[in-house]
């Protein structure tokens, strides 16, 4: 067992040699020095830093945040997607300390409401038949296969969410049937007790339901990662 930490500077956590994000505040540990840990003798009665109650940990990087260009929003530095599903991944981070703005707050911000089981009629099945279903999020798009995972390891765009640990390895899945494409809320893994929200155009998406695909949808697995998804 390795004799090194990382030292989490947003909430203090003593984190694993390996660990890039902080397993308590999620914050991004890649520039965090190794050292080795400090016995409860050393400690004595030095606080730990804490976390304003007010500002997600994800937003409290040490390292500075990422101005969203297109909505104007605070984003860990880490991040590759900001909330509105635009592509930060060459965004430059800034401290944030001099940023005095008025941010639009986002449109699933808000307690979502849960999804009703949707019933397609035939005509919409028909027409559905040879519709393709996209991954967007900035430049990048994806095009989707019946059955993909999307998810840390899952099998299309994980470029996307390879690393964001707010997002579960396989999320959600996206189904093709009769023509019709539909998006399932996946069931907890082994091991697993809980999964944010799965949020589908501003309603939650209960665990193990399904809801039909049309057009343009926002898609978003955490407070990290918003997509679109679009049936062309």
């Amino acid at each position: 067992m390795s004799q090194y930490i990382r030292l989490c500077p947003s909430c203090g956590r003593e984190n694993a040699d390996s660990a890039t994000f902080c397993d308590k505040c999620n914050a991004d540990l890649t520039a965090v020095r190794l050292r080795k840990p400090v016995s409860q003798s050393e400690k004595g009665d030095t606080p730990i830093p804490k976390t304003s109650i007010n500002t997600p940990p994800l937003e409290t990087n040490a390292r500075g945040e990422k101005i969203c260009p297109k909505c104007g929003a605070k984003n860990a530095n880490g991040l590759i997607l900001c909330s509105c599903g635009a592509d930060i991944t060459s965004v430059t981070a800034d401290s944030g300390t001099s940023q005095n703005k008025s941010m639009p707050s986002s449109p699933i911000a808000d307690s979502p409401k849960i999804i009703k089981k949707a019933i397609i009629s035939p005509d919409a099945k028909k027409n559905a038949g040879d519709k393709r279903l996209m991954i967007l999020a900035g430049e990048h798009q994806s095009e989707c296969k019946d059955g993909d995972v999307l998810g840390r390891h899952g099998s299309v765009a994980c470029q996307l969410f390879s690393g964001i640990r707010t997002v579960s390895s396989r999320h959600v899945s996206v189904q093709l049937r009769d023509g019709q494409w539909w998006l399932t809320n996946l069931p907890l893994q082994s091991g697993r007790t809980e999964k944010n929200a799965t949020i589908v155009d501003g309603c939650e998406l209960p665990i193990g339901d399904s809801v039909a695909l049309s057009g343009d949808h926002t898609l978003q697995m955490s407070s990290s990662c918003t997509v679109k998804l679009k049936v062309v």
